[in-house]
C-alpha cells in the first residue's frame, strides 16, 4: 500500500492510495465489510512513498462523500482500537480543507458522518457504500444549512458570506472521543495542510 497526498487537507496516509494485491484476496464476498480494499487482507506492507493526489474533491458531492465516509472509518478504529493515528486524522478531516475546492463540503460531510457513527454505529457503517443514501444524507443536510440561514437571517448582512461556512464555524464537540473541533479558517487551513505534508516528508524523506 502507498500513500497518497490528500488535496483538501494535506493527510498523508493510505486513503486514495494504489495498493497493489494479488487476485486471490479477493475471491471472497465482501459486501459486509466497510472498506472492501483494505479489508480483503490483513497482511500487506505499508511504502512510505508518496505516488498519488487523491483528488476527490471534484464536486459538491463528491467532497461531502469523501468526508461523510471517511470520518466513519476513522470514528470506527478510534472507538473500537483506540488508534492514535486515527484520531489525529479524524480531527483534520473535521477541521482542515476551507482553502480548498470544495473544502466546506468535505468538512460537511466528515461533520455529519462523525455525528452519525456517534449516534447510530450499525447504520452509519450499513450505508457507508451506499452512494444513494449518502446523496440524500448531503441533501438533508444542505436543507439544514437553509433552514439555518432563513432562521438567523442578521447572520448573513454580508451578501458573500457562506451559509455552509458559518455554519462549520459552529465549535462541534465529540462527547464520546472528548474533542473540541473548530473549522480552521482559510488561512490557518493552508498552513496546517502545507504541515501536514512537511511532517510526513521529515519523518519518511523521499527519493
Amino acid at each position: 500500500v502507498w500513500r497518497a497526498q490528500n488535496a483538501v487537507n494535506g493527510l498523508i496516509y493510505g486513503y486514495g492510495g494504489i495498493k497493489l494485491w494479488p487476485k486471490k484476496v479477493f475471491d471472497k464476498t465482501l459486501t459486509d465489510y466497510d472498506d472492501h480494499a483494505m479489508s480483503a487482507t490483513t497482511h500487506y506492507r505499508i511504502v512510505n512513498e508518496i505516488l498519488s493526489v487523491t483528488e476527490f474533491n471534484a464536486s459538491k458531492v463528491s467532497s461531502f462523500r469523501a468526508g461523510f465516509r471517511e470520518s466513519i472509518k476513522l470514528y470506527k478504529a478510534v472507538v473500537e482500537r483506540n488508534e492514535s493515528a486515527a484520531r489525529q486524522r479524524l480531527k483534520n478531516w473535521l477541521t482542515v480543507g476551507t482553502h480548498a475546492p470544495f473544502g466546506d463540503d468535505c468538512l460537511l460531510g466528515a461533520r455529519v458522518g462523525a455525528n452519525y457513527y456517534a449516534r447510530f454505529p450499525k447504520k452509519a457503517l450499513s450505508e457507508i457504500n451506499d452512494f444513494e443514501a449518502i446523496d440524500k444524507t448531503y441533501r438533508q443536510a444542505l436543507s439544514s444549512v437553509e433552514k439555518f440561514r432563513t432562521a438567523n437571517l442578521d447572520y448573513f448582512t454580508d451578501r458573500d458570506r457562506s451559509p455552509l461556512g458559518t455554519v462549520l464555524r459552529t465549535p462541534l464537540y465529540l462527547e464520546q472521543l472528548d474533542f473540541r473541533v473548530e473549522v480552521l479558517d482559510a488561512d490557518k487551513s493552508l498552513a496546517r495542510f502545507n504541515d501536514n505534508l512537511a511532517d510526513f516528508t521529515r519523518r519518511h524523506p523521499q527519493r
